[in-house]
């Protein structure tokens, strides 16, 4: 079937006056710097973005004595050349000694520890030590220069010359075999026997600390292995009653609006939701019916800190991710162990290694946490180095 289209109104075809043409342009951009604003970077993202562009600055300022381009006003784009000397001063050494250090220009590392010391906001002390950044930590560094380039609406280094991929790929290539001790070290994982021993901690601890901490625990853990970020935005609202009358398990259901790298592509689409059963539901009641009590009562954020008052206790401010990663570390201590070798994420790598070693699939363990790909949760939590169920399984078929 064919169908004629009659011609559009030459007046739709007229070009736009000036101040027609600079009223869309103002309008665009209005709108591109909105979105940009309140594109929902997570603030440990922003957090994390500051730290790499003070220590960017700080660098800058040592290696060629001006500030960078990026930190200007109006912004300028940091050209490759630059970015290469970056990777270059960073990059690990082995000196004669035996010691891992950058391969930054002794003048450069002067410089940079002489300007942290005069202005210690610019960047933390130990980034102008002698010791060698992680490669975690130059690659951060570098993709987060990239990355504000394009909030900026600036082309990235990165794109502009694809060989700073290559250089950085052969600074890790070199720390692999000189300098293993500058590859990315994990935390270690709070799995089913330590959270037991912290969980008996907290139950000794005759104060609401011990009642909330013992919770947040258990909810990180037997909550799925949920994320610092989530559980600072954890509220009393997100959680409805649940009941499974067949399996004769009750709880609370959890829906979990803001969850890293996931955004909805459908308007039915919910919250990602997880459940909160058995001593961990316990536990969280008792925190609830704490909360209750007091002039509060349960009421917006979850977490939150306490304080002695002379009559006894009562709740505070509501606790940030940087609150739970302390009372994570803090309970880790009274166990004995080194806070350092701990974090809160270790609660989620716990949980999913915990549940990998009892004898799940990927795919249960991957749906858990949110991740959309298997290889992801097999790369970051699966710690069963030998797969032995088909070495065995190979072995006695070649046997018989």
């Amino acid at each position: 079937m064919n169908l004629e289209l009659s011609p559009l109104p030459s007046s739709l075809l007229a070009p736009l006056s000036e101040i027609e043409a600079e009223r869309v342009q103002r309008e665009t951009d209005e709108t591109l710097v909105k979105l940009l604003r309140e594109g929902r970077l997570a603030a440990n993202t922003r957090r994390s973005y500051r730290s790499a562009l003070r220590y960017w600055s700080a660098w800058h300022l040592a290696a060629f004595g001006r500030p960078l381009a990026l930190s200007a006003t109006p912004p300028v784009a940091v050209v490759p050349d630059v970015v290469r000397a970056f990777i270059a001063h960073h990059a690990p050494k082995v000196t004669e000694a035996g010691k891992i250090v950058p391969s930054m220009p002794e003048t450069v590392r002067i410089r940079l520890s002489e300007l942290v010391s005069i202005q210690r906001q610019v960047c933390r002390r130990d980034d102008a030590s002698n010791d060698a950044p992680t490669m975690a930590t130059l690659r951060h560094r570098v993709s987060t220069l990239n990355a504000m380039h394009g909030l900026l609406g600036l082309p990235g280094p990165l794109g502009v010359d694809p060989t700073l991929q290559g250089l950085l790929r052969a600074a890790q290539n070199v720390a692999s075999a000189v300098a293993p001790a500058t590859l990315r070290l994990p935390k270690r994982e709070i799995t089913r026997e330590l959270l037991e021993v912290l969980l008996g901690h907290c139950d000794a601890d005759d104060s609401p600390e011990g009642l909330r901490d013992g919770a947040l625990l258990a909810v990180g853990f037997f909550g799925g292995g949920r994320r610092r970020s989530e559980l600072a935005s954890m509220r009393w609202s997100d959680l409805a009653p649940f009941e499974d009358r067949v399996r004769s398990i009750a709880g609370w259901l959890w829906e979990i609006p803001a969850v890293k790298g996931k955004r909805r592509e459908r308007a039915d689409q919910g919250a990602m939701r997880t459940l909160i059963l058995e001593d961990a539901a316990h536990r969280l009641d008792r925190w609830r019916d704490w909360c209750a009590a007091s002039d509060d009562g349960p009421q917006g954020s979850v977490w939150r800190r306490v304080r002695r008052l002379r009559a006894g206790w009562a709740v505070s401010a509501a606790m940030d991710a940087e609150d739970i990663a302390a009372r994570v570390k803090a309970r880790i201590s009274q166990a004995g162990l080194n806070p350092d070798h701990y974090a809160a994420h270790s609660l989620r790598s716990g949980a999913v290694t915990t549940l990998l070693l009892e004898g799940a699939d990927l795919a249960t363990a991957a749906q858990m946490v949110g991740h959309a790909s298997l290889e992801t949760t097999r790369r970051h939590y699966d710690r069963r180095t030998l797969p032995v169920d088909g070495l065995v399984r190979l072995s006695r078929k070649h046997l018989t």
